[in-house]
């Protein structure tokens, strides 16, 4: 009799373990079937970076978590992710799939250029020590620029194309030279110039190749860069020009890239007496103003600002002045980015 009811227990054991080892392989089935993978091709909906999975469901990208993605692949616009962990899940979104069309381009040298697109040229390379970039229309045509900031990166414009029909695409390539090949040499291709076809659009500018994490800045709030009279590295002075003529108030313009958009500006007369001590938010708009050339990523980007200075009343007729423009080092408290322009005082 106990030979039996021992029997009966170990049977009724194994039945417990059988059925848990069932249910343990049924829901890994039913895992491995739901598991959601993800594509690697980026979408832009709404100017944000969205990616599908396996269950055709929306996620959208973070961008603090942007410099998580390990490779790009510019020819379909896609992305390789190094961390599904770091996705955002967003049912409501339709899916919008990316529309290239491919636009031919030419490259072209300087010394051929019209007059205006030349002196636009030399403007933007003052914008020095940023990897920088422009676009401008003239003649049905659209000329793109693109700066590497540095003499030991050559750049070169190897692709452009439509996407959505929203925005022109130029894949710039960065090369970083080796040390011995920098050593005492300038690169070959500090800046490229390429036009095509006017097409009223937008140039966004997509770096690969070397130190694809360094932000490729732009000009905003200006539709065309004018010509730079005097500059520091962060500031760029469209007026006033040296030693010109003023009255009662005096016009101040340009770009700037700067730390928190905060320009400074004193004025004195020859004897280091200060007459004014102020200072202005850059980010306005420029009066002829219609949108932006290029769409940038970068978290600082050059500026556009214009104010005008009232020159107190107390000023003698015929005095020579001094007009300081700058910006505080937010670290050690010290002028940073000074630009001084003398102006004759005659009202």
């Amino acid at each position: 009799m106990g030979k039996y009811f021992i029997k009966k227990y170990f049977e009724y054991v194994l039945l417990k373990i059988i059925i848990v080892l069932l249910v343990i392989i049924i829901a890994n089935f039913i895992m491995s079937i739901s598991t959601i993978t993800f594509s690697s091709s980026v979408f832009f909906i709404n100017n944000n970076q969205v990616i599908k999975d396996s269950q055709n469901e929306t996620h959208v990208i973070k961008k603090n978590f942007l410099n998580n993605w390990e490779t790009y692949y510019y020819e379909n616009y896609r992305f390789q992710l190094k961390y599904h962990k770091d996705l955002i899940f967003n049912k409501n979104t339709e899916v919008l799939k990316p529309t290239k069309k491919q636009v031919y381009f030419n490259r072209i040298e300087i010394e051929s250029l019209p007059k205006q697109v030349k002196c636009w040229v030399e403007n933007s390379l003052k914008l020095d020590m940023t990897r920088f970039a422009n676009s401008m229309e003239l003649n049905k045509k659209q000329y793109i620029f693109i700066a590497s900031g540095s003499e030991f990166y050559n750049v070169k414009i190897i692709d452009i194309f439509i996407l959505e029909n929203k925005e022109v695409v130029a894949i710039a390539k960065f090369n970083k030279l080796l040390p011995e090949e920098s050593e005492g040499l300038l690169c070959n291709n500090p800046y490229d110039l390429v036009y095509t076809k006017a097409t009223g659009l937008p140039v966004r500018l997509v770096a690969i190749g070397d130190d694809v994490h360094i932000p490729i800045t732009c000009i905003t709030g200006i539709e065309y860069l004018p010509n730079i009279v005097a500059q520091s590295q962060g500031i760029k002075v469209f007026t006033p020009i040296s030693n010109e003529t003023i009255c009662n108030k005096c016009s101040v313009s340009g770009v700037a890239r700067i730390f928190e958009a905060t320009l400074l500006y004193q004025l004195f007369d020859l004897e280091y007496n200060k007459l004014l001590d102020d200072f202005v938010t850059i980010g306005q708009l420029s009066s002829n103003f219609t949108r932006e050339q290029v769409i940038s990523n970068s978290a600082i980007n050059w500026s556009y600002f214009k104010f005008d200075i009232r020159i107190p009343e107390a000023v003698v007729p015929g005095k020579k002045l001094i007009l300081k423009l700058y910006t505080i080092d937010h670290k050690n408290g010290n002028e940073i980015n000074l630009v001084v322009i003398f102006l004759n005082y005659n009202c």
